[in-house]
């Protein structure tokens, strides 16, 4: 899957929240983006839990130490210094290489307060990278930067102090160019056939039907990291993840 250099993105005909990876240059289908939501763990169950519906001196601590943690987490998430985490499920975008299914890489929503973003994770779950938007703004209004993940510890909310890989800056109304620190633009991605303006992710509404191409640079041969960043950065500004 990651070996064309010529990508198009086409939503599914059968699941609109799906998306068909397509090799421009043979017109074969080489993946498939499907959402899929990840429901996080009752933080009361287990033993904990039971203790805590059973005691009212738990319950008195649980409820003191949960107000202390909304505090110090609602300071960090203002300044986004934290990634807003729902007690809900986030959705996410697995993508799969068609044929054999094997996951590539998977796009999951991690967004704060004041910005919003996603975390790429690889085909074994491992982090690569977290797209963040500028302060107050979404991800496809202006761009975002891209943060390396790997090697950091897992579950950091602090990603401040992590080095930067790159930006994806939109070029015109329907294009962004993606730039690596110290390889200069290293592809691009174009948007086809939809009216979906750029703040059209504030509502919750899918796109229009429409495509997208993607076309990786020679910078990005033989790597997989970057091929991945890059497909990754097209499905962040075509996937309308549903709200709430």
């Amino acid at each position: 899957m990651l070996e064309p250099s010529a990508y198009r993105l086409v939503p599914s005909r059968s699941d609109p929240a799906a998306y068909d990876v397509v090799d421009r240059e043979t017109e074969q289908l080489v993946g498939v983006a499907t959402e899929e939501k990840v429901v996080r763990s009752d933080p009361a169950g287990g033993v904990f839990g039971s203790l805590v519906r059973r005691s009212r001196l738990f319950s008195a601590v649980a409820m003191t130490v949960a107000i202390l943690r909304a505090c110090v987490s609602g300071v960090g998430i203002l300044f986004g210094f934290r990634p807003h985490r729902s007690d809900g499920s986030r959705p996410r975008l697995i993508v799969r290489s068609f044929g054999d299914g094997a996951a590539v890489f998977s796009l999951q929503v991690s967004s704060g307060m004041m910005y919003e973003s996603r975390r790429v994770d690889d085909g074994t779950g491992e982090p690569v990278a977290r797209f963040r938007s500028p302060f107050k703004t979404n991800l496809r209004a202006m761009g975002f930067g891209v943060i390396d993940l790997r090697g950091a510890e897992k579950g950091l909310n602090d990603d401040s102090r992590l080095p930067w890989l790159g930006r994806v800056c939109r070029v015109g109304d329907d294009g962004f160019s993606v730039k690596f620190v110290g390889r200069g633009d290293v592809g691009r991605v174009i948007e086809h056939g939809s009216h979906a303006g750029p703040n059209a992710g504030e509502t919750g509404e899918r796109p229009t039907a429409g495509c997208w191409d993607v076309d990786s640079g020679p910078q990005l041969q033989g790597d997989a990291t970057g091929k991945i960043l890059l497909l990754a950065a097209a499905l962040t500004v075509a996937w309308r993840p549903p709200q709430g």
